[in-house]
């Protein structure tokens, strides 16, 4: 994350008058962003200004997706599940940053194409696995097809000659 970045969504500028209000807007202003996962700040005595304060933002970027891996696949390609996440905009690419709340869209998104593939009763199971280090995330969708669906083709009809 660049600084340039943060500074953008931060209206407090260093010299301005001290607010509590505004100092608190500032760290909801970061927490609405879609790149940390946390956002503290702590609030010190300036050692150059006698009655100045030093704000200090605490952030923790969300990890990125390095890899995503679809293990149980048969009817379907990956191919197909990339184009539908990025048709339904569920957010889940390498490259993005992580967040739960778009791992639970993207299984919904799978699931809907299985469904649609004749597997109504299609399982996705996510499960991720985080490098602290690499502040990375790999993704794996464990999923259990289920039996294919008969087609129904109505009753025949008969007709006496």
């Amino acid at each position: 994350m660049e600084t340039a970045t943060l500074h953008a969504r931060i209206s407090s500028r260093p010299g301005d008058s001290y607010s509590v209000e505004g100092v608190q807007r500032d760290a909801q202003a970061l927490r609405d962003t879609p790149f940390f996962d946390d956002v503290r700040l702590k609030v010190e005595g300036s050692p150059d200004r006698p009655n100045g304060k030093v704000i200090v933002f605490f952030v923790r970027e969300k990890p990125v997706i390095e890899r995503i891996e679809y293990d149980g696949i048969q009817s379907i390609t990956r191919v197909d599940i990339v184009k539908a996440l990025k048709d339904e905009n569920a957010g889940v690419f390498v490259g993005n940053w992580f967040d739960e709340k778009k791992l639970k869209r993207a299984v919904a998104v799978i699931r809907e194409l299985l469904v649609a593939r004749g597997h109504p009763s299609a399982l996705v199971k996510p499960t991720y696995e985080k490098s602290v280090s690499a502040n990375t995330v790999t993704l794996l969708f464990n999923i259990d097809e289920g039996p294919k669906a008969q087609t129904s083709q109505g009753p025949t009809i008969h007709r006496k000659s």
